[in-house]
């Protein structure tokens, strides 16, 4: 069958000797290229092309006003707003956040020829019927300053309009109003000898004014392009409009509506992904081995999902030569605005005055670790890698200018990156002088041409935009006030507008397109992706002041009619379509929440088949990512791994590396054997192991004069005064003054104060306990590194296996000797019970009760003469318990059977670790495995 722009073609050619002298309006100029090779083909001869135009653009061509760019009007609403806003008018910044919906729902009332007055009443008698009391009770002044806004929408909108028709400007919607209202003397004056409008669906109410009152004056003709299959059935949302318009004009012929969706031969694909990259991974596939390039204009890839387009160009195979893209590439999604937005995001979050500024580590680190920074620099990666790396080791929150300037000593980004402009206009310009600096780096790059030219295309548009922006300054007072956050939301609504085309031959190649991008046009092959929920259609999605039952009133289009709109682009591609893809994500979107398919696959899944029998639907999954549940590391022990276990054996090994083995052998391996570790961050807030740190050095600090000394009261009382300033200068080391005086860092600090004070008032009643028995209260040692060396025969090898660790604290009191561990978490005397040895080698929930079995092991080995001993944990949270020993069967484990018990279970964990038979594997209750 002949697609609809031949066939209108040769309607045209038919009743037109010569397309000169007509106007041919569409709903996008997208299809006009394909509709000039149609018309050439109809004539076959040379003629004068008649004009073109998109409804906007003929309807702009008509008014007496000139259409404005988005911003302007944003500024010119602003004015009107304060003119009718006499009290507290919210400033620019506040204003741009519900601007562009109150400019929107504007467009849509002139573009339905609403009412105004009538509308804006309704809307106000809405919203105070809202806060309507049948108490009598006033209202609160935040009801009042609700219902006030509410009340001068329709003075904003008049004031507005006003002053627009004054200056001659206007928004599109103002000149659909004035070309609907005035159509019956535009018909008059047409200097087009007949006019043609095809392929349009949902018309608003001033574009059906304007549409039929022409073709009632005979100046003009409507084509449809509708198919039998939803343009009869009333149930189908996809023929809503059209049917509309044929009750409504029922003597006006409606050409053309066709039967071939329910007649044609198509094969359907549903095919369901697990991610997006598997989306664009699906349609590579297919043109691989489905691609013919002789037929590649027949061939449509359509993205619901804008963001998939450079992914998709990243699949395309080999044997697709070319193609053309329709769609434009968002500048939003560049790295260009994200690095913009870094800079701009770096001055919002900074310490300090004039030259003494420092800015925030996480705002800085979005710029340097941004792929334009090296650009910037001019590929200067090793100056960059030693910023980053004194950043992370001296844990710097707030950078001042001098560490990038040691670092880059004369740079020029330096005075543009880090020297705040006192006025919006110079911002702006460093910002084009900064674009002119990553111009030359990205020149000098070592770039692919095609990278290159996307890169500079990037810089031109978003210079344009500078450029515009700096041209607008001039003239608006209220622009030169705004500050940094407002100038970055004022950008960032400038470049969600603006987007990048690429350049292709539209008669050739595959054509990639956005939905709207379709109308009009025909395919044999289509690969549709993002057919989903939310996203095709887009459902309840609406930005609006107003309410959804008033919209429905007033005959305004509401999330229903957006639906009904997009049901009809969809089926719309089923006119012509032989071979379809329907590609959905079946998962989970950004956010979290699962992503369903599209009703529009479950109505054509249920109900073509019934009507059509050459239709074959089928339905699979393409999925390119395993379940990481499913992925499983399995390591056998061969030769090197084993011989580099028993070399960690023998250099040392701490109780954390045998309780990690316990916990998890996967984890052990990589982080005791690989030496694989976490990479080293900036610590905003303090770490739980480096508060743990600070902690142990200011008691160490505290203690150390008393080493080999009986512990007094009046001694604890001295210590507690040198608390606070120890502890300062242990944070100082990892935070700077600013840092720690503030917010979550000083919450920190205080707690570590109470526990080391806690601990201290314990130490008293200890004193004074052991004082009241006669007892002496020693310190012997603290902090001291212990090792012992266990010979293990193993497969008749003898392995020298060496234990490690340190004791924070060795104590006498009496008699007894007490190891003892300090642990700012929290320790239960379950932690350190156990029932009988083998629990140390098997349970990971024991890790620290084996701890101090191993500490008081290498101690007592030590110290062949000690009898009387125990070996426990002071819990910083848990102080109310005392000392926690370490009990097997809730009684002391005593220093005889330490000697007799430990060196059996080292023995055990080292024949399992030693084990060939057992696998290197994660260990599924394993806890914190961050590499397994």
């Amino acid at each position: 069958m002949d697609s609809f722009l031949k066939k209108f073609a040769e309607e045209i050619a038919s009743k037109h000797d010569s397309p000169e002298g007509l106007c041919i309006v569409l709903p996008t100029k997208r299809a006009v290229t394909f509709l000039k090779q149609e018309l050439a083909h109809a004539y076959n001869k040379t003629f004068w092309a008649p004009d073109f135009f998109a409804l906007g653009e003929f309807v702009e061509s008509l008014s007496s006003t000139r259409k404005e760019e988005r911003l302007i009007l944003i500024l010119e609403l602003y004015e009107a707003y304060l003119s009718v806003v006499k009290d507290e008018p919210e400033d620019l910044g506040s204003f741009l956040k519900w601007a562009p919906t109150l400019l929107s729902d504007f467009a849509e009332i002139d573009r339905y020829l609403i009412d105004p007055q009538n509308i804006f009443g309704y809307i106000n008698e809405a919203r105070a019927l809202e806060y309507w009391n049948v108490n009598g009770e006033p209202l609160t002044d935040a009801q009042k300053h609700y219902l006030h806004f509410w009340k001068l929408l329709g003075e904003i909108y008049y004031a507005f309009t006003k002053l627009l028709k004054q200056k001659g400007k206007a928004y599109p919607g103002m000149q659909f109003r004035e070309v609907a209202q005035d159509i019956a003397v535009i018909a008059e004056n047409i200097k087009y000898r007949h006019i043609l409008f095809a392929g349009f669906n949902a018309l608003s109410a001033a574009e059906e004014k304007i549409i039929y009152t022409l073709v009632k004056t005979g100046n003009a003709e409507i084509f449809w392009d509708a198919d039998d299959y939803y343009l009869k059935p009333v149930e189908q949302e996809a023929g809503r409009f059209m049917r509309r318009m044929l009750k409504k004009f029922p003597t006006i012929p409606f050409r053309w509506s066709e039967n071939l969706i329910a007649t044609q031969p198509k094969r359907i694909r549903v095919v369901s992904c697990n991610t997006d990259s598997a989306q664009t991974h699906y349609v590579g596939c297919v043109l691989q081995q489905e691609f013919i390039p002789e037929k590649a204009t027949r061939t449509a890839v359509v993205l619901n999902n804008e963001d998939l387009l450079l992914p998709l160009l990243y699949n395309l195979p080999s044997n697709v030569h070319a193609a053309n893209i329709t769609m434009g590439y968002s500048l939003k999604l560049s790295p260009l605005t994200t690095f913009i937005n870094a800079w701009l995001a770096c001055w919002g979050n900074y310490r300090g005055k004039d030259d003494k500024k420092a800015f925030y580590f996480k705002s800085l680190f979005q710029i340097i670790e941004h792929p334009y920074f090296y650009h910037l620099s001019n590929g200067r990666v090793q100056e960059i890698n030693q910023l980053k790396d004194e950043l992370v080791r001296k844990n710097v929150i707030y950078v001042g200018r001098g560490r990038f300037e040691k670092h880059f000593k004369d740079a020029p980004f330096l005075e543009l990156l880090f020297t705040k402009k006192s006025d919006v206009g110079g911002l702006v310009e460093a910002m084009l002088r900064i674009i002119m600096l990553l111009k030359a780096g990205i020149a000098k790059a070592e770039l692919s041409d095609l990278e290159k030219s996307v890169h500079t295309e990037y810089l031109f548009v978003y210079t344009t935009i500078l450029r515009k922006f700096l041209a607008l300054l001039e003239e608006s007072d209220h622009l030169k006030t705004i500050g940094i956050k407002v100038l970055k939301r004022l950008l960032n609504q400038l470049v969600s507008s603006e987007s990048l085309s690429f350049f292709g031959e539209p008669l050739k190649g595959l054509q990639i397109m956005g939905m709207l991008e379709t109308r009009l046009l025909d395919f044999d092959k289509v690969i549709m992706l993002s057919v989903n929920e939310g996203v095709l259609p887009r459902g309840k999605k609406e930005n609006s002041f107003i309410p959804f039952d008033i919209k429905r009133e007033f005959g305004l289009p509401t999330h229903h009619d957006h639906d009904a709109v997009f049901a009809n682009h969809f089926y719309r591609l089923l006119h012509h379509g032989k071979e379809i893809d329907l590609v959905y994500l079946d998962g989970q979107n950004d956010f979290g929440a699962p992503s369903e398919k599209s009703r529009f696959i479950e109505q054509i899944s249920f109900e073509l088949p019934l009507i059509n029998p050459d239709v074959s639907i089928e339905h699979f999954s393409h999925n390119t990512r395993p379940k990481l549940n499913d992925f499983k590391v399995c390591l056998p022990k061969d030769s090197g791994i084993l011989e580099a276990i028993k070399v960690r054996l023998q250099k040392g090994i701490s109780p954390s590396a045998l309780n990690k083995f316990i916990a998890c052998s996967l984890d052990f391996y990589y982080r005791y054997v690989l030496r694989l570790g976490e990479a080293e961050e900036v610590e905003e807030h303090l770490k739980h192991s480096t508060f743990g740190t600070c902690i142990h050095a200011v008691l160490e600090i505290l203690f150390d004069p008393f080493v080999k000394k009986n512990l007094l009261v009046q001694d604890i009382e001295r210590m507690e005064k040198k608390v606070t300033p120890l502890l300062k200068s242990k944070f100082l080391e990892f935070l700077s003054a600013d840092d720690l005086m503030s917010g979550n860092n000083l919450l920190t600090f205080e707690v570590a104060k109470q526990y080391v004070l806690n601990f201290l008032k314990l130490e008293v009643k200890n004193i004074v306990l052991a004082g009241e028995k006669n007892l002496d209260y020693r310190l012997l040692e603290q902090e001291e590194k212990m090792s012992w060396v266990i010979p293990i025969q193993f497969n008749n090898e003898e392995i020298k296996v060496k234990v490690e660790g340190f004791a924070d604290r060795i104590d006498i009191v009496g008699e007894e000797v007490q190891l003892i561990d300090y642990k700012t978490g929290n320790v239960t005397s379950t932690d350190l019970s156990f029932k009988n040895w083998d629990d140390l080698v098997q349970n990971p929930n024991k890790s620290k009760a084996l701890q101090l079995a191993i500490y008081g092991y290498i101690y007592l080995m030590r110290h062949p003469d000690v009898n009387n001993f125990t070996a426990g944990i002071y819990s910083f949270r848990n102080l109310q318990s005392g000392l926690l020993r370490l009990t097997r069967n809730r009684k002391k484990v005593m220093a005889d059977e330490i000697r007799e018990h430990m060196p059996k279970v080292i023995e055990s964990i080292v024949s399992n670790m030693l084990d060939e038979n057992a696998m290197i594997a994660h260990n599924e209750d394993a806890k914190y495995c961050n590499y397994c």
